[in-house]
């Protein structure tokens, strides 16, 4: 969040997005709950989220979230989920099919 906010991001997509379209979003574990409140705030309904953790050891570093607009309440959860994250800012999962 550099050149813009995350509720510019959203806001965008709000307008961009039809009925029941999908939203994917990375973001820092530490700004879950901000994402997902932005998200519900412009109508972008949480629908599925994969925190990734490095490894067995290490805190989560990034989440995953798919959203659909106008969607209905229910957020389901995935598994544990391991991924290498690379200098590049490319997720390669080890037991997981993300989202």
């Amino acid at each position: 969040e550099i050149l813009t906010t995350l509720e510019s991001v959203v806001e965008c997509a709000e307008k961009l997005l039809k009925f029941g379209g999908k939203l994917f979003m990375v973001h820092r574990t530490d700004r879950l709950v901000d994402v997902l409140s932005v998200l519900r705030n412009n109508k972008i309904e949480p629908k599925k989220l994969t925190i990734i953790h490095p490894n067995e050891k290490a805190e989560p570093v990034v989440f995953l979230v798919e959203a659909h607009k106008g969607g209905k309440m229910g957020l389901k959860v995935s598994k544990l989920t391991f991924a290498t994250i690379s200098s590049h800012s490319t997720l390669k999962a080890r037991n997981s099919n993300f989202l």
